[in-house]
């Protein structure tokens, strides 16, 4: 079973969580007070079963301290504040050097976050927008972190700057009510 972290547990990165877990992934989650959030949790699976009409068949462990976190590739969902992705990915007993570090961030250029941190964004809400957005090379996409993309039967957007990219293609499905150029689920955009 493949493996892979997340680094917090909000609304997203509980949606991709479930999301992995419909791909089959053993998803290991940080997270403090999981008891809270543990019935929007199944909430959330359920759903993920329901609109991609299949079993969730992955698993998850919980984790209330990072440093216990297996090493593993890795995505951060943290809350968008630059300075606190920092501190809690320093406290990590591992490095990037042989795992990817994947940012969900919007906001920033995930080289701030970490030097070795590529993007990977995905829109609110997972199961509907079945869009992905991604800082990867194509070269990268189609060989090193192979094993993660070709589980997603997602649009892929190829970017280097996040925030100008989401504006566009939001304003353009908002103008005129479809994706840009021909769209299939294995389509990758490029802007």
């Amino acid at each position: 079973m493949k493996k892979i972290n997340i680094i917090g547990f909000g609304k997203m990165g509980m949606q991709i969580s479930s999301l992995l877990m419909i791909m089959g992934y053993q998803v290991n989650i940080f997270t403090e007070n999981f008891l809270l959030k543990e019935k929007k949790f199944i909430i959330s699976n359920k759903i993920f079963e329901k609109f991609f009409k299949i079993k969730q068949y992955g698993k998850y462990e919980l984790f209330e301290n990072i440093k216990d976190l297996p090493k593993n590739h890795t995505i951060e969902v943290l809350v968008e504040d630059l300075t606190i992705k920092k501190k809690i990915l320093s406290k990590l007993d591992y490095d990037f050097d042989d795992n990817f570090l994947f940012t969900n961030t919007s906001s920033y250029d995930p080289k701030e976050i970490n030097k070795n941190a590529y993007g990977i964004h995905f829109f609110n809400p997972i199961h509907q927008i079945k869009v992905m957005e991604t800082t990867c090379s194509q070269s990268i996409i189609n060989n090193d972190a192979k094993f993660f993309f070709d589980d997603l039967n997602f649009v892929k957007i190829n970017s280097t700057n996040f925030l100008a990219v989401i504006f566009i293609f939001i304003l353009f499905v908002n103008l005129f009510g479809m994706i840009p150029y021909n769209y299939t689920p294995t389509s990758q955009l490029c802007w």
